[in-house]
């Protein structure tokens, strides 16, 4: 993780960054970095699915036009409202990112109802494509398009091609697959695609 930071911290525009196929375990990772719609920064295993996240793992992404592509989260939960987050802070948000082929599964708060969302979209024009969200067991969608910041209304998004699946009867609000802003701002566009 150390070795990624630096690395990362110096990427350029049209840079393919590759993690070492391993198991990472409590690892706080922050993908900051500019891109451009030419030429992305990619982050990704070195083979799909070679990285899995577990224990008290997470991940915050900010910046534009990066892709992170592959990574596996497994049998833990975050610390955080997050398991990924499209921001590191409220200065530092996504715009014009991607997050294809995750897969988070068993990444539950070990009490029921305590809440966490596995995926926040904040900023514009972000989409998560192709993934797989699995068993999630507590209280707190799986995947929220904020609204609370004008940086992120209006925003372009685009959840397509993912399945869901697992997601047991909750009984009680808190229990959505996807949640699009909140009723606060019911009269605010958000224009994100579903598909």
């Amino acid at each position: 993780p150390e070795a990624y930071k630096v690395t990362i911290s110096k990427a350029k525009p049209g840079v393919i960054l590759l993690l070492k196929d391993s198991t990472w375990n409590n690892a706080a990772i922050q993908l900051q970095g500019n891109g451009t719609a030419k030429s992305p920064i990619t982050i990704s295993p070195q083979t799909p699915g070679g990285v899995t996240f577990t224990g008290q793992s997470y991940m915050q992404i900010a910046g534009e036009h990066l892709i992170i592509k592959g990574f596996h989260f497994k049998n833990g939960y975050s610390p955080r409202r997050e398991v990924i987050s499209f921001r590191i802070n409220n200065d530092k948000l996504a715009n014009n990112c991607r997050l294809t082929e995750i897969v988070i599964e068993n990444y539950s708060q070990p009490q029921r109802f305590k809440s966490d969302v596995w995926i926040t979209l904040y900023g514009k024009n972000n989409r998560i494509d192709h993934s797989t969200l699995v068993n999630k067991l507590n209280s707190g969608p799986f995947i929220i398009a904020e609204l609370d910041d004008e940086r992120s209304q209006e925003n372009n998004h685009s959840i397509d091609h993912n399945y869901f699946k697992g997601r047991q009867r909750f009984g009680s609000n808190g229990g959505e697959t996807i949640r699009i802003g909140v009723s606060r701002y019911s009269l605010t566009a958000s224009r994100t695609k579903i598909v």
